[in-house]
């Protein structure tokens, strides 16, 4: 009986400790900056392209960015919707040009609670317009607006997410 009382105090603990750490901007935007650079890692990131830049393009968004120098590497992507604009970069350019996609994956935080949850618009983006990336007809993207009632609903869910927008990669 003991046992069962003391998983339920570990677990209330547990929970208050990871909703107070997780309250405020500067606390998501931690998480975020520190989730999106992971699933960059996993999904776009290359030896060639290096590790992915953190950028804060406008107010309460934080975004992951990547070039790939080396479009072989980029052409191993399975989505065929990518693949067909990276054969396009391709043919557009020549080798000496050096084209190359752009890697993006973001999220903003549209509204926040008191208790570290909200609604926040995450999106992932494999752009081709080399080397403006400003025409949105030659790039593959997809974004979702998710919600979350507290820091713990985001920590433990907040992936799940990213996983399905990270299709495109």
């Amino acid at each position: 009986m003991e046992s069962h009382e003391d998983k339920e105090k570990l677990e209330k603990e547990m929970r208050e400790k990871v909703l107070a750490n997780m309250k405020g901007l500067e606390a998501q935007g931690e998480f975020f900056s520190f989730t999106l650079k992971n699933f960059a890692y996993r999904y776009f990131e290359s030896e060639t392209s290096g590790p992915a830049d953190v950028v804060s393009p406008k107010e309460k968004v934080v975004a992951v960015t990547a070039v790939e120098p080396h479009l072989a590497t980029a052409l191993k992507t399975p989505n065929k919707k990518t693949r067909q604009g990276l054969i396009e970069l391709a043919k557009s350019f020549s080798k000496k040009d050096a084209p190359a996609p752009r890697y993006t994956l973001s999220v903003e935080i549209k509204s926040q609670n008191r208790e570290g949850g909200g609604e926040f618009a995450i999106l992932s983006e494999v752009h081709w317009d080399f080397p403006h990336y400003s025409d949105d007809s030659k790039s593959n993207s997809i974004s979702k607006v998710i919600e979350y009632e507290d820091a713990l609903d985001l920590r433990n869910n907040f992936a799940k997410h990213l996983e399905e927008v990270c299709e495109i990669f």
